[in-house]
């Protein structure tokens, strides 16, 4: 089983490998998932916002949150409370996408990792 877990890009049992995971990923779900930093966790963003920050049409769009949500990336859900106790609870049918904070971070260290090349589309 944990085989099985670690083949799909996760690291500990239920936890993306976001090293293993991102080298999986289609370019344009690598993008996706770094322009996707951006939002706080709490909230993430809503698909416009995703939309608008990705540079995807929608079929693509689609496409890469499937990308990311089989290895278990991105978080889909609606935001609940008020004020500063906003934050996104997962329900899977919500308006709002985002990162847990660990996969942040882990696609920050990824970024760093990576070579520059200006010309490379993801920078």
């Amino acid at each position: 089983m944990v085989d099985a877990i670690k083949d799909k890009g996760q690291g500990e049992v239920g936890k993306p490998d976001i090293k293993v995971a991102f080298d999986k990923l289609p370019r344009q779900s690598q993008g996706l998932l770094i322009s996707m930093t951006h939002f706080p966790s709490a909230s993430g963003g809503t698909r416009e916002a995703v939309l608008a920050i990705s540079g995807l049409d929608e079929a693509e769009l689609d496409k890469a949150l499937a990308d990311l949500s089989k290895f278990g990336l991105v978080q889909k859900g609606k935001l609940v409370g008020e004020g500063r106790d906003k934050r996104l609870v997962e329900d899977g049918n919500g308006d709002r996408f985002s990162l847990e904070a660990e996969t942040k971070a882990g696609v920050f260290e990824k970024i760093l990792e990576m070579p520059f090349n200006k010309e490379d589309p993801l920078f």
